[in-house]
């Protein structure tokens, strides 16, 4: 399932049925800094970490993303998000007008 990327959201969503987890994957991609504000947490080498306003890792990512835009380089920010396997199971039914799952509390992956 894929929600067309909006120019006001700056972002694109889809959703993944992972048969093997039996669950939902929530994929985003867009503007790295509306990617961002919709994460708690980040994953590093595998591991997923608590990433709170003030955290060294929002800093860091700020640096490196003003200096590849200042580089005229093209950005983008990628986040994910296991959905619950009780609220969410297979043949639900998504729906984007009335937003019917979760789009803050992600996992920035890049």
């Amino acid at each position: 399932l894929r929600f067309l990327f909006n120019s006001t959201n700056k972002y694109q969503v889809s959703v993944h049925w992972l048969p093997e987890e039996n669950q939902h994957l929530l994929v985003m991609k867009g503007a790295p800094e509306r990617i961002m504000d919709r994460c708690s947490s980040i994953l590093i080498e595998g591991e997923v970490k608590d990433m709170p306003a003030d955290s060294e890792y929002r800093a860091q990512f700020n640096t490196a993303y003003a200096e590849l835009g200042g580089m005229g380089e093209r950005v983008l920010g990628f986040c994910h998000f296991f959905l619950d396997k009780e609220k969410f199971p297979q043949g639900f039914a998504f729906d984007n007008e009335e937003v019917n799952f979760p789009l803050e509390g992600l996992t920035f992956v890049g």
